[in-house]
């Protein structure tokens, strides 16, 4: 505990250029119940309900208490609701990203972006970019979290990085609820929202050497698709002209044919 301040001092610096000038989007941060801790700018500041909202806030990190509720507010990019204990920080996106969030632990999160896309870095290494769309993440008890997709556009969810392999981010419609269990690598599914989870690498890791039946090898010049000798010898002489277009005007058909 007597490390927590440092902490807390060193996240909030760490999202600073050499300059100390801040590169995030402005924040506006209120405590409804409890309190928070909100640590910015190399100093410590604690939050309560009568403190009433922070505004214009530069990258932070802020921490809040059991059963403590506090809001925050990115003008026309996202709002973030932290309900019970959690513990956040927030700066400048990289890439195309607008704004990147990263949580450390939550108890119940419910986020909504406007105007995104926003990145969203969770426990055990998974990453969510969010375009434009409502979002309720809740902890697990074994480590884990829940995601529930609310409205809006697909998410994108990406599970933890491999050094031995690459793993294509998985596509979250709205609908879905998935829960994520501490170390692992693919969501399982809550309900019926099977359909609202789509993922292009859903396979098992040996399906690619699994094979259908083997063709028979080819025993002459014929195409494989074409009759082989056998059955067009075995074939009345009607069909066999029929199906190989001859039948003209006045060509005969089959018995079966015939009107």
């Amino acid at each position: 505990m007597a490390l927590a301040p440092i902490l807390l001092l060193a996240a909030a610096s760490a999202f600073a250029d050499g300059g100390g000038k801040t590169l995030s989007p402005l924040a506006r941060v209120e405590v409804l119940e409890g309190r928070a801790t909100l640590a910015r700018s190399g100093v410590l500041r604690s939050l309560r309900p009568e403190d009433g909202p922070l505004d214009d806030l530069a990258p932070a990190y802020l921490e809040t208490s059991p059963l403590s509720r506090a809001t925050l507010r990115w003008s026309a990019t996202a709002s973030l609701f932290l309900d019970g204990a959690a513990a956040c920080e927030w700066a400048a996106g990289e890439a195309r990203a607008s704004l990147e969030l990263r949580f450390f632990h939550f108890d119940e999160v419910h986020l909504e972006v406007r105007r995104g896309p926003v990145r969203v870095s969770l426990p055990g290494g998974w990453c969510a970019e969010v375009e434009n769309a409502a979002v309720y993440l809740g902890a697990r008890p074994d480590g884990g979290f829940v995601l529930h997709h609310d409205a809006g556009l697909p998410l994108l969810l990406a599970p933890p990085c491999e050094s031995s392999r690459a793993r294509p981010p998985l596509t979250v419609l709205a609908g879905a609820r998935l829960a994520v269990a501490r170390g692992e690598q693919k969501p399982r599914v809550l309900g019926r929202s099977g359909m609202r989870l789509l993922d292009p690498f859903g396979r098992p890791e040996s399906s690619a050497l699994e094979r259908g039946p083997v063709a028979p090898p080819w025993t002459g010049f014929a195409w494989p698709w074409r009759p082989s000798c056998e059955e067009r010898s075995s074939a009345p002489a009607g069909a066999s002209r029929f199906s190989a277009g001859n039948a003209g005007p006045g060509a005969s058909l089959p018995p079966s044919l015939v009107p």
